[in-house]
């Protein structure tokens, strides 16, 4: 037997030997049917996606072009760059508001940990992002040239700081929904207010003693959508004392999320 065959029979044996993640297979088909649900029966289907944050960004285009008279580079592009972020945030905590009821059959009929619901939602929201994010390359490309350089490469970091705020956000707003169902209309109010403090439409300056800076602070939202369009479009390095701040708050605040989570997910369940 020759050595290749010898590495392949070895390597073969040691994926056999692995352990199937039932866990990891079960998280992606909860993930893939919700999303497939989310657009099925639709005419355009996935195309809605899509479509959504275009008309948003049409219509915001208009607006602060037209009445507001924004003279930012690209705005098109800014603006869809920011939306698709702040649309994967709102639309995948908004879903898991309510996710104790959506899938209270799942947990109470499967073997299941709660957590692994959120990660499926969670997962679900990100397989519409990446497929906004992928229309974003291509209007980026078309309108920017430019190849973008090697800080493109920090990005996984601020969509790991997007995923971790949304799903500490998820988990608190499922845990107050079981017990307060009127958090849904605070909800919508907060939202609003998350999009027009966060810089989605305008770009924050950050520099000591800008009227904009205090904008930055609120939450991690902001800074993400200045460094997604740092990397994105404009080849510019990370605010570094800005992204470990982002991404302390993040921690912080899923650290609480969990404390609420493991001392109140179970009655929450039970509420329902």
């Amino acid at each position: 037997m020759s050595t290749i065959q010898k590495l392949s029979d070895a390597k073969e044996r040691f994926f056999q030997a692995l352990p199937e993640n039932v866990r990891l297979e079960r998280i992606w088909f909860i993930a893939k049917t919700d999303f497939k649900q989310r657009y099925y029966g639709s005419f355009l289907g996935l195309l809605w996606a899509l479509f959504n944050p275009i008309m948003q960004m049409a219509v915001f285009y208009f607006v602060f072009t037209t009445v507001f008279d924004s003279q930012e580079p690209y705005f098109p592009l800014f603006l869809f760059c920011s939306l698709i972020h702040f649309l994967f945030f709102v639309e995948t905590a908004t879903k898991a508001m309510s996710m104790f009821d959506s899938k209270r059959y799942l947990l109470e009929n499967i073997q299941i940990s709660a957590m692994d619901i959120y990660y499926s939602n969670l997962l679900a929201g990100f397989l519409g992002f990446a497929f906004n994010l992928t229309i974003f390359f291509v209007f980026r490309l078309t309108l920017i040239p430019e190849i973008p350089d090697r800080s493109i490469l920090l990005y996984p970091l601020v969509l790991i700081n997007l995923m971790i705020f949304t799903h500490t956000v998820s988990l608190i707003l499922s845990i107050i929904w079981a017990f307060f169902r009127d958090i849904a209309h605070l909800w919508n109010i907060a939202h609003l207010a998350l999009m027009w403090l966060s810089g989605v439409f305008f770009n924050i300056d950050l520099t000591p003693g800008s009227e904009t800076r205090i904008f930055a602070f609120f939450s991690p939202l902001p800074g993400i959508f200045i460094h997604s369009r740092s990397l994105l479009m404009y080849n510019e390095p990370i605010h570094w004392n800005l992204f470990i701040f982002d991404f302390g708050y993040a921690i912080l605040l899923w650290g609480i999320a969990h404390s609420i989570f493991r001392r109140y997910g179970s009655r929450a369940l039970e509420k329902l």
